[in-house]
């Protein structure tokens, strides 16, 4: 059996993390928050009581490591390294044939480039940063969620060996300065994250992990199992987004709006007529 991803440390620095960057309680109290209509017509169980809408209480985290360990993307790393190395290998024209294609048109074979394999540099020449067209890279080469994930936590963990935060706020301290890859290996003192050794830029990873969040909150895939099904939704209910998982729509539901739509269409033309 493959050793599992998340550790229970490991797990619990992700969970502290999870809530610095998403504090949904804090959120819904703002004072600009949007209200679902929903809620004067049947009240939103999370709303009942002060702090019920977290990361926690959505189980997010539980979501996110099952995600890791049923994601088996071997042979997409291999797939993308053999183009990165014969970029015209899959054309089913055949080697012959994009030969000749190329040279009716004045273009060498020698000049084809895989270009999602291209990645940013930084000032001595070391490639840390992976391009929009990877989805998860170190030193700028396509891996595996796995080896991206072990790599960042053990980056995590020097993080949390020198900042011990404890806290929310301690832990948003955290977040901003990994944002702002505050990761300079001669002064530890910042983060404790090594980008050079890592490959891996902290924001990098920041980022992936919100993307992964986001998926779990806002997709509706995950069975929360409550007794009232809309906690499955409720980010998707707060944030206003009415689709859904398995939604489907005919003429017929669309009509009325339409119609009401056109109406008031209708009234304002005439009003500016005047």
């Amino acid at each position: 059996m493959a050793k599992k991803i998340l550790d229970p440390t490991v797990r619990g620095h992700l969970a502290a993390l999870a809530e610095a960057l998403f504090p949904l309680a804090d959120w819904l109290l703002s004072a600009d928050k949007f209200t679902p209509p929903e809620h004067a017509t049947r009240q939103l169980p999370w709303r009942v009581e002060l702090g019920e809408l977290s990361i926690a209480s959505l189980e997010s985290l539980h979501f996110f490591e099952e995600a890791l360990e049923e994601r088996h993307d071997e042979r997409h790393i291999e797939r993308f390294q053999k183009l990165g190395k014969a970029p015209l290998s899959g054309s089913p024209l055949g080697d012959a044939g994009v030969k000749a294609w190329r040279k009716a048109r004045n273009l060498d074979v020698k000049d084809v480039r895989f270009g999602p394999a291209a990645a940013d540099k930084n000032l001595k020449g070391e490639v840390l940063e992976r391009n929009d067209n990877v989805e998860l890279a170190i030193r700028g080469l396509p891996v595996t969620h796995r080896v991206f994930w072990s790599t960042a936590f053990a980056q995590l963990q020097q993080v949390v060996d020198l900042r011990h935060p404890v806290g929310p706020i301690e832990w948003g301290h955290v977040v901003k300065d990994l944002l702002d890859d505050k990761d300079d290996a001669r002064v530890k003192t910042v983060t404790g994250w090594d980008t050079v050794a890592a490959g891996i830029k902290p924001s990098s990873f920041l980022r992936a992990f919100v993307q992964e969040l986001l998926v779990i909150l806002l997709g509706g895939q995950k069975d929360l199992r409550r007794a009232d099904p809309r906690w499955n939704f409720a980010l998707a209910i707060e944030v206003g987004e009415h689709r859904r998982p398995g939604n489907a729509f005919s003429v017929a539901d669309t009509r009325p709006t339409t119609q009401q739509l056109r109406a008031k269409v209708a009234e304002v033309s005439q009003r500016t007529a005047k």
